[in-house]
């Protein structure tokens, strides 16, 4: 519910961005300081498994009462703020599910992880590629091909329309990444320097292995968010001196640390100096970028020599104000 305007396309839709700072608090604050509807029931961590979406809470707003006209399904929620209803993230929502799935697996809660791997649909009861309705013996025919991953949010009509309908959630780029961060991260390490900024940027360390920062990002159809680039620059990391590859945009499976092979696939390194500090290093608008100390990167020293100098921050925790005067830079 962090992630969505509220409002609707009548009535206008209201800028939520400074309500992503919710994600850091997810199994850490009180439930009764939690502001929404769903807050009624607690699970205990140690038997919490944690999702999105399945097939048929995905599509639960394409629902058609009998005897009803089929009638257009906005990209997006229509909600007050408070109850979000039956309306969850899909496919449908693009960068912005993709976002959610690879911080549930960066966010150390709950004793398992279920992500999707779906097909397109465009009504309630549609079936799988190839197999004809109420079939209950027909396989889909081979070969499977996936479509690529979004680059909006909500993903643009021709994606929807693709007539290559395996979507393959699990595929889209840095989620395998993100699977091998958190098998490597393990439960152990403790969230600690966590930091927002009101207009959709958050982030945090885990323990002295690893260093998350994440893009809430612009929505094309409520025409709210940011799409600004973040400069990571100065953000301070638990992490040693080196270059460290994004393991959020790494594109296929990321092996063991024992087989890792030192070079990025999901864009350039990110640079951190002796005293823990980002030097070089940004944020996509709807992106995210996790460092694990395992995963760094065997290429030049001098691969950035051509940037320009960037100013160090001292080594201390900053303030919410120096913060926000980071993220303006």
């Amino acid at each position: 519910q962090t992630f969505f305007d509220s409002g609707s396309k009548d009535d206008g839709f209201t800028n939520r961005s400074s309500a992503f700072q919710g994600w850091l608090q997810a199994g850490r604050a009180p439930r009764k300081n939690c502001g929404y509807a769903m807050c009624g029931g607690d699970v205990p961590e140690n038997f919490g498994l944690i999702f999105l979406d399945n097939h048929d809470s995905q599509r639960e707003r394409w629902k058609q009462q009998p005897g009803s006209k089929p009638s257009p399904v906005p990209p997006v929620c229509n909600w007050d703020g408070f109850d979000i209803g039956s309306c969850r993230l899909n496919y449908k929502y693009g960068m912005q599910y993709s976002l959610a799935s690879r911080f549930m697996l960066a966010w150390p809660y709950g004793d398992a992880v279920k992500l999707m791997s779906s097909y397109a649909w465009k009504n309630f009861d549609d079936g799988p590629p190839g197999i004809a309705k109420d079939s209950l013996r027909q396989n889909t025919p081979s070969p499977v091909i996936c479509r690529g991953t979004p680059t909006s949010s909500p993903v643009k009509k021709d994606w929807d329309e693709d007539s290559i309908r395996w979507v393959c959630e699990h595929r889209w780029q840095g989620i395998l990444g993100m699977v091998r961060f958190r098998r490597v991260v393990g439960k152990t390490p403790k969230v600690h320097s966590t930091w927002h900024l009101d207009e959709g940027f958050i982030g945090f360390s885990l323990g002295d292995v690893a260093f998350v920062a994440v893009s809430r990002g612009f929505n094309s159809y409520t025409g709210l968010g940011s799409n600004r680039t973040l400069d990571l620059a100065g953000l301070p990391t638990p992490l040693s001196e080196g270059l460290y590859c994004n393991m959020a945009s790494e594109y296929g499976p990321v092996p063991e640390p024992e087989r890792w092979s030192f070079l990025c696939t999901g864009g350039d390194p990110v640079e951190v100096n002796a005293s823990g500090f980002v030097v070089h290093g940004s944020l996509p608008s709807g992106g995210m970028v996790a460092l694990h100390t395992n995963y760094t990167f065997r290429g030049p020293a001098d691969y950035y020599a051509d940037a320009p100098p960037v100013t160090r921050i001292p080594r201390r925790q900053p303030s919410q104000a120096a913060w926000q005067q980071i993220g303006a830079a």
